[in-house]
């Protein structure tokens, strides 16, 4: 993805669709240079590479040591040495791949996305997951319920704000391979030993099924998709539901752990080529529960 480095630091700052660079607040990337202009210079995307364009600075905007023209706009290489009101190079483009999502809070600590999934405060300990849906709209899962965002708004995680960039376009790593499946239309069969301590669940994929590799988080697949077996005779709609705190007395794990499951089963389906993995597990806003994101299960005995 579009990666600056700083050269006197070798701070990293991974980009957004758009960057604004300049010394005054609130910009994206801030140089405080009295020879730079409080916006002096945009960085962005442009669907095929990174450019850049001068704002009418005050004392310039230099690629390889060239000045560009007030308002002109140079497309970038990989390895290209930007200077802002000097020749001298204060930055380096070190990746000048496609945007990915990225959060960055007020202490200037970034988080990217992996798969299309933006966990916030960290993969480890997801408590809000930024991601695109079907629809290409960007949404915000968390423990109120899911919500449209937009790059530039905050995010509050735990006390902490974190301010989104996210890829305006359709030319970045998260999109679905063609011909993909859904994660409603994936037949699921379990099989759980009479402990209930194995797990096996094998994936009904167009190519062909595939058993999964064991995992821990498999036994919250399963009490899931008992709980969709159990309500057969309601409306689709209705079934599979189970409320967050009941879900954690079943299992017996605390929140954290019970995100920390629910993003590593989104993560497996992901790399099976699931078209939508955060639909592996679905949310209702607001009310707290939880359901598996596909009706075709099977439950049974090893």
């Amino acid at each position: 993805m579009g990666t600056l480095r700083e050269l006197a630091t070798g701070r990293i700052v991974h980009l957004g669709s758009r960057a604004q660079i300049g010394r005054a607040a609130g910009v994206s990337l801030r140089i405080r240079d009295r020879m730079v202009s409080s916006e002096h210079a945009v960085l962005w995307w442009n669907g095929q590479h990174w450019a850049l364009r001068d704002l009418a600075s005050r004392n310039g905007t230099f690629v390889d040591g060239t000045q560009l023209a007030s308002g002109d706009t140079r497309v970038l290489d990989s390895g290209a040495r930007l200077g802002f009101g000097s020749p001298e190079a204060s930055h380096e483009l070190l990746d000048a791949g496609p945007p990915r999502a990225v959060a960055t809070d007020e202490g200037g600590d970034q988080r990217i996305a992996e798969g299309g999934m933006l966990c916030l405060p960290s993969e480890d300990a997801p408590v809000v997951v930024v991601f695109r849906d079907s629809m290409g709209t960007w949404q915000a899962e968390g423990p109120a319920g899911v919500r449209a965002v937009e790059s530039g708004d905050e995010v509050e995680v735990e006390g902490t704000y974190w301010e989104l960039a996210l890829p305006l376009d359709e030319a970045e790593t998260w999109a679905r391979e063609a011909g993909a499946i859904e994660m409603r239309f994936l037949p699921l069969d379990f099989s759980v030993s009479s402990d209930e301590e194995h797990v096996q669940v094998v994936a009904g994929l167009p190519t062909g099924t595939v058993e999964l590799e064991p995992r821990a988080h498999h036994y919250l697949l399963l009490t899931l998709a008992r709980r969709h077996v159990d309500d057969a005779e309601m409306p689709e709609a209705e079934r599979g539901w189970l409320h967050v705190d009941e879900l954690e007395r079943m299992l017996r794990i605390a929140r954290g752990s019970l995100n920390m499951q629910i993003m590593r089963a989104r993560r497996e389906m992901e790399g099976l080529g699931i078209a939508d993995p955060m639909s592996v597990i679905e949310r209702r806003p607001l009310v707290g529960t939880l359901r598996l994101g596909t009706p075709r299960v099977r439950v049974g005995r090893m």
